[in-house]
C-alpha cells in the first residue's frame, strides 16, 4: 500500500483526483494534499509519500521546482506532473529531474488510473527487489502487525495462558501486559467520499489504526491493535493511574484522525486489566461503553456504577450504535430538516446542524440517515438543487446567480451537483424547458 501526495492550487482538481483514486484502486491507502509547491515540499519531507502528483502551474514555487526539491529529498518517489498545457514543453526538464509521467488536464478516469497503476507497479517491483534482503525492515513490521492481531484475538477470546503470554512479552520486549481495552468505530458517513465497498472500509480502518497508534504513542501510550473486527480493537498499554488524562489523550488522537483522514471515530474504553483472565471482560465493557454511552464527544468510558450489564464479546461484535430515544431523534432530525429547507442558501455543515440539536456530529449523522433516508450532505444538495431547478424554470437569473442563491459559492461544483441529481447540466435543463 502506498501514500500519494496531490499538490494543486485548485481544490476541485484535488477532490476529483482523490475521488477517482479512492474509488478505483486499493494500492493507495493514504492520500494527502498540498495547495502549492512550497507546501508540497514541506509535506513530502515530513510524510515521505511514495507517489507525488504536482501541478506544474502553481503560485509561488511551481511544480517543476517542487519536483526538483522533492526528488532531492526522496529520490525513490514517483513524480507525476499535472498540466493543462502541452507536456512536450516540459519534457526535457522532466526527464532531467526524473519525473515518471504526465497527466494532461482534464484527464479521464482511465488515464488517472493508468498512471497510478504504472507508478504502483514500479514501486512494487522495487519493493520486491528490496525484500530479497533477509533483514528487510518492512517484512519485520508486517510480522509485528500480525503478532499484534493474534495477541488481541487471544485477549478477546480469553485464551491466553501463561506460556503464550511469556512469548508475547519476549517478542514485544515488555515486562508486563496491562492497560485499557478499547473499541473504535469509524463513521463512514462522515468521510467526504462515498464508502461503497468492503475494500474501501478495510483501507480506512487500516489508516485509522495507524494514525491512532502514532498519535497515542506520541502522547506516551503504547498501543497494540487489530483491524480484523467490525470495530478496531486496541489495547492502550498504561497503568491504572493514567485514567485521569486518558480520555483527553484519546480525544486528541481522534482529532488527529479527523484532521489527517477526514473521518470521525467513536471510542469506547473498558475497565483496566492487568491479568490475562481480565482482558476479555475489558473488551466486552469497551464495546458496552461504545454502544450504550451518551452520544457526546468522541470517547465513552465504561462506568461500573451506571453502565448496563455486559455479555461476553462475540467474535463478530456489532459495529453500529443502536438508536436510543427514537422520538427525540426524530424530533431532532425534523428540526434540522426544517432549518435546511428555509436556510439552504446559507453555509450548512454537519457540525452546525448537530450543534443546533445538542448532539455530537458522529451520533447525529447516524440518526439523520436513519430517519431522513439519506445522509446529511445529500439531503442538503437535494433541497438546493430542487430550488435551483425552480429558479431555472422561472428564467429570471443567470446560472451563476442561481448557484449563489441556493448556497453554492463555486458555480462549477453547483453544475456537477445539478447534473448528478437532474441528469443534465443547468444550461441544458434551462434550454430544454424553454423550448
Amino acid at each position: 500500500m502506498y501514500t500519494l501526495l496531490i499538490a494543486d492550487d485548485e481544490r476541485i482538481e484535488r477532490e476529483a483526483l482523490r475521488f477517482i483514486i479512492t474509488r478505483a484502486t486499493t494500492s493507495i491507502d493514504r492520500i494527502i494534499e498540498a495547495v502549492n509547491g512550497t507546501e508540497a515540499i514541506a509535506i513530502a519531507e515530513r510524510e515521505q509519500p511514495d507517489i507525488v502528483f504536482l501541478d506544474i502551474k502553481m503560485p509561488g514555487t511551481n511544480g517543476i521546482d517542487a519536483a526538483r526539491a522533492i526528488k532531492a529529498r526522496l529520490p525513490g518517489a514517483q513524480i507525476v506532473f499535472l498540466t493543462a498545457f502541452d507536456y512536450f514543453d516540459y519534457a526535457h526538464e522532466a526527464i532531467r529531474i526524473g519525473v515518471s509521467d504526465f497527466i494532461v488536464k482534464p484527464a479521464s478516469d482511465e488515464r488517472v488510473m493508468e498512471v497510478v497503476a504504472r507508478a504502483s507497479a514500479e514501486l512494487d517491483a522495487r519493493r520486491a527487489r528490496e525484500e530479497q534482503h533477509p533483514h528487510d525492515d518492512r517484512r519485520r513490521h508486517q510480522m509485528i502487525e500480525l503478532l499484534e492481531r493474534e495477541l488481541i484475538s487471544d485477549l478477546i477470546r480469553g485464551e491466553l495462558d501463561r506460556e503464550q503470554l511469556g512469548s508475547y512479552l519476549s517478542v514485544f520486549d515488555i515486562a508486563t501486559l496491562e492497560g485499557y481495552p478499547a473499541c473504535v468505530m469509524l463513521d463512514f458517513e462522515s468521510y467526504p467520499m462515498a464508502v461503497e465497498s468492503d475494500d474501501q472500509r478495510a483501507v480506512l480502518k487500516r489508516r485509522t489504526l495507524a494514525a491512532l497508534r502514532t498519535a497515542l504513542r506520541a502522547s506516551g501510550i503504547p498501543v497494540f491493535g487489530s483491524d480484523h473486527y467490525p470495530t478496531l480493537k486496541l489495547l492502550l498499554c498504561c497503568g491504572e493511574r493514567a485514567r485521569g488524562d486518558l480520555q483527553e489523550r484519546i480525544e486528541s488522537a481522534a482529532g488527529v484522525v479527523w484532521r489527517t483522514l477526514s473521518i470521525r471515530i467513536q471510542v469506547g474504553v473498558g475497565t483496566h486489566a492487568a491479568e490475562a483472565s481480565r482482558f476479555a471482560d475489558g473488551f466486552a465493557r469497551a464495546a458496552d461503553a461504545l454502544h450504550s454511552g451518551a452520544p457526546t464527544g468522541a470517547v465513552s468510558c465504561y462506568q461500573a456504577n451506571n453502565a448496563t450489564p455486559v455479555s461476553p464479546l462475540a467474535p463478530n461484535d456489532v459495529s453500529g450504535v443502536e438508536s436510543r430515544g427514537g422520538d427525540l431523534a426524530r424530533e431532532a432530525v425534523s428540526r434540522v430538516q426544517l432549518h435546511i429547507q428555509t436556510h439552504f442558501d446559507e453555509e450548512l455543515s454537519l457540525e452546525q446542524a448537530a450543534g443546533m440539536v445538542r448532539l455530537s456530529p458522529f451520533y447525529f449523522s447516524k440518526v439523520f440517515k436513519q430517519h431522513a433516508g439519506t445522509n446529511f450532505v445529500d439531503y442538503v444538495n437535494r433541497i438546493r438543487i430542487d430550488r435551483a431547478a425552480e429558479l431555472l424554470r422561472e428564467g429570471r437569473f443567470s446560472i451563476k446567480e442561481i448557484s449563489a442563491r441556493v448556497g453554492y459559492t463555486d458555480a462549477n461544483y453547483f453544475a456537477r451537483m445539478f447534473k448528478r441529481r437532474m441528469g443534465e447540466t443547468p444550461s441544458s435543463y434551462r434550454h430544454r424547458i424553454r423550448r
